[in-house]
């Protein structure tokens, strides 16, 4: 695998890790995250909401603060 192959991996699994911390939190299925050039977060919820969490907020939800 070459390292953009790796480099992508990574992203995909710290974006499911997030998704997954972010559910459990919301009590709620996250469909679908992605991360804005400015470095926010961006998520979709069940009902189709997309909703957005900034990268502080997601430090705080991965380390329970």
């Amino acid at each position: 695998m070459n390292e953009l192959g790796k480099l992508e991996a990574e992203v995909h699994t710290l974006t499911k890790i997030i998704s997954i911390a972010l559910a459990r939190k919301l009590n709620k299925e996250v469909y679908e995250i992605y991360v804005d050039d400015d470095g926010d977060f961006y998520y979709k919820l069940e009902n189709g909401m997309e909703e957005h969490i900034n990268a502080r907020e997601v430090v705080d939800l991965l380390f329970d603060k």
